[in-house]
């Protein structure tokens, strides 16, 4: 059973809003580089992270695809052949020639975010209108508070739809 109260869903004894279901982001500067980017992303287990200016202010977001691409000549990217024919050793020292590149060179592009105050029909809009695959969750400063994903929608799906987590 549930009822809707302003921007939170109550189910199950849970108020369930963005505030609690988002994940804590992985924060880090704009002006890092791609090695250390992904240096933390291993660190963490994530596959993304959110960026920060100086004063701790949103400024984009870096996922594992944007690193990818960051990597890849346009020229491989965009054709498949060309991609068939290049070796193993090229994508590694594709990599080792990318460690130095700035953030700022590969991180998303105006990228969609929502906030604390969002329902969770707006974000969950906003995610698939977007194409992306997680959403920053700022403050009214427009500083990250949280990262909502895919993954925490269908949490909130099945907790809606009173589907219990199995461990197998």
């Amino acid at each position: 059973m549930f009822y809707k109260l302003e921007n939170n869903l109550y189910t199950n004894n849970f108020y369930m809003n963005i505030q609690n279901i988002m994940r804590q982001p992985v924060i880090v500067k704009d002006n890092i580089s791609l090695s250390e980017t992904v240096q933390i992303m291993m660190q963490k287990k994530r596959n993304s992270v959110v960026i920060v200016n100086d004063k701790g202010e949103f400024v984009s977001e870096v996922d594992v695809v944007s690193v990818i691409k960051a990597i890849l000549p346009d020229y491989i990217e965009e054709a498949r052949i060309a991609a068939h024919f290049a070796s193993s050793d090229y994508f590694i020292e594709l990599c080792k020639k990318s460690k130095d590149i700035p953030i700022g060179d590969f991180m998303m592009k105006n990228p969609k975010t929502t906030t604390i105050e969002s329902s969770l029909m707006e974000a969950a809009v906003m995610l698939i209108n977007s194409k992306q695959s997680r959403i920053a969750v700022l403050d009214k400063n427009k500083f990250p508070v949280g990262l909502l994903t895919r993954t925490e929608l269908k949490q909130a799906i099945g907790k809606i739809l009173d589907i219990k987590e199995s461990n197998s």
